[in-house]
């Protein structure tokens, strides 16, 4: 008598191919998919976080007054960051190339990333510089009342 193989006959699909994705499986199987894309659009610390904005950047050593204006916006806001973690960058002039801002700022964040880019006319401005450090914080590119018009006092220009 042949084999299965032998005759032609192949061994029962496993129940990975053979059925569909039963409601519980569809979870995983999306936060796969979210993890999947998440891991894939995350950019490497090397490579350029918006091309715009870094264009001409070049890193920046924070001066220490930096790591006082985080403190006291911790203070005020409530929130809880990391100092060291923020990458500083600065461009020369007045202006930091900003499309997804409009065109162009006195500095910009890209909070998710922990990177800020200011303008070295701003460079030390504590104004800009809380400001920008309350993007940061609060992990927001816009600018809710509740952190940018309340606890630590008016952050909008």
């Amino acid at each position: 008598m042949p084999t299965r193989l032998e005759s032609g006959l192949h061994e029962e699909p496993t129940r990975a191919f053979d059925q569909d994705l039963s409601a519980t499986d569809m979870p995983r199987f999306a936060r796969c998919l979210v993890l999947g894309a998440v891991a894939l659009s995350c950019a490497s610390p090397a490579a350029p976080i918006a091309p715009a904005a870094l264009a001409d950047a070049t890193p920046l050593a924070p001066p220490s007054w930096y790591a006082s204006a985080y403190a006291s916006m911790e203070r005020c806001s409530g929130l809880a960051g990391d100092f060291a973690r923020i990458r500083w960058y600065h461009v020369p002039g007045s202006l930091v190339s900003a499309p997804d801002a409009g065109g162009y700022a006195a500095a910009v964040t890209y909070p998710s990333l922990h990177t800020i880019v200011i303008a070295d006319f701003y460079a030390n401005d504590t104004f800009v510089v809380r400001h920008e450090v309350m993007h940061d914080l609060a992990d927001v590119t816009s600018h809710p009342a509740e952190w940018f018009d309340g606890r630590c006092g008016d952050l909008m220009p």
